[in-house]
């Protein structure tokens, strides 16, 4: 039985460095008489190689220099380029710097404006309020005033018209009514006694008379005394009229007046028993009435017309 045989292995030859090559250049140069007997000469062969490895290495080497001149600028250049890459880097750098710098104050800027806008807003939302508020005020104080004033001439001028027609009105239907019950009741032809006094007569009756005792109210005005101290003349016998006076202001007032028998027409102020100069253009509380006391009006009394009922 045959043994096996292991494969041959193909080990390639180490590649020769120029280390390599030095070395065998210096033992092609050793001396013959250092060389053993037994050793076969070469000394042919080596001395012929020898010029060409000097060569070879003298090529490698100087390549070997230019490759490492070349590169070495090759590296200085990169290392310049690096630099300036570095340098640009930097101002990049420091340029980024500012500009976020520039961006913070910039954004404080926009941070106070920003403030800034939202008070004023608040201020505009309280002045508008605020006059809001004056506006409603000023309406209502015009609206009162209006209503008010509006009222006090409503009323004058209605109360006065009112007043004037209904005590035509209803002076005449009770003066007919009364003469009636007067001429067919118990006192038949009492009406006919009723007679103008004399300015004597007149005085004596305002002597006896108490209407100017009775107390002013708003239930009981002008119209009421003047009214009251007609009437008391009429039971006592006398005929009396019921005088009614305008005012430059609007307002009104009510007097009385005796036809006498001696003196003509006299004019009588019922709260007080004064006589009055009834005449268009003057005042009334301080230059119609006679022997007058000191008047304080808040209203213009100057007489602009009257008018006078039985």
């Amino acid at each position: 039985m045959k043994t096996a045989v292991p494969p041959k292995i193909f080990i390639p030859e180490k590649r020769k460095t120029p280390s390599d090559f030095i070395k065998d250049t210096e033992t092609s140069f050793v001396r013959k008489e250092d060389r053993k007997d037994s050793e076969p000469k070469k000394e042919t062969t080596y001395r012929s190689k020898s010029p060409i490895l000097v060569i070879f290495l003298i090529l490698s080497l100087g390549m070997n220099g230019i490759l490492w001149f070349h590169y070495d600028s090759i590296i200085k250049e990169n290392e310049a380029e690096i630099q300036d890459l570095n340098d640009n880097l930097l101002l990049l750098q420091n340029s980024l710097a500012l500009k976020e710098r520039d961006c913070l104050n910039l954004q404080s800027e926009l941070d106070k404006k920003l403030d800034l806008l939202i008070q004023k807003e608040k201020e505009y939302v309280e002045l508008q309020e605020e006059s809001l508020i004056k506006i409603e005020e000023a309406y209502n104080r015009g609206e009162k005033h209006g209503y008010d004033y509006g009222y006090g001439i409503g009323n004058r001028e209605g109360y006065s018209e009112g007043f004037r027609i209904g005590n035509e009105t209803g002076y005449f239907s009770g003066y007919e009514i009364g003469i009636e019950i007067g001429v067919i009741g118990d006192y038949e032809g009492w009406a006919c006694f009723v007679r103008d006094p004399s300015y004597q007569e007149v005085q004596s009756f305002l002597v006896r008379d108490t209407t100017d005792r009775l107390k002013y109210s708003e239930n009981f005005t002008c119209r009421h005394f003047a009214l009251t101290l007609k009437n008391n003349a009429y039971y006592t016998g006398y005929r009396c009229f019921y005088v009614w006076i305008e005012f430059r202001s609007g307002t009104s007032h009510a007097i009385v007046a005796f036809n006498t028998t001696d003196r003509g027409l006299i004019y009588v102020e019922p709260q007080s028993d004064r006589f009055v100069n009834l005449c268009i253009g003057l005042k009334y509380w301080n230059e119609a009435l006679l022997s007058p006391s000191e008047y304080l009006v808040s209203y213009d009394d100057t007489i602009v017309d009257f008018d006078m009922m039985w």
